[in-house]
């Protein structure tokens, strides 16, 4: 807003399950509010704000989070030397507009 209030606010933990990632390749896991509901009213270019589990699955580095339309896309890089299927694990978020 133009004088810099925050119109939207919203927090909460989504289930984030990574895909299998080849060697040096980054993936993409979309998390919707028609598996979360809590994420409703979520717009294309609110910010973000991620924080992975501790135990984030060893050699998946957190590359960044993007808003979209009642959603948020996690993306994640593999820097191993070989293929890694992560863990569905809770990863925590807060949105702001």
């Amino acid at each position: 807003a133009s004088n810099n209030s925050i119109a939207f606010l919203k927090q909460g933990i989504v289930s984030v399950d990574p895909p299998s990632i080849a060697t040096g390749a980054s993936g993409s896991v979309t998390v919707t509010s028609s598996t979360v509901p809590g994420l409703t009213g979520i717009q294309t270019g609110d910010r973000i704000f991620m924080t992975p589990p501790t135990a984030l699955t060893e050699g998946l580095l957190f590359m960044g989070a993007t808003a979209g339309a009642d959603s948020i896309t996690v993306r994640v890089r593999n820097i191993t030397a070989g293929t890694i299927n992560g863990v569905a694990q809770n990863w925590s978020y807060l949105v702001i507009r």
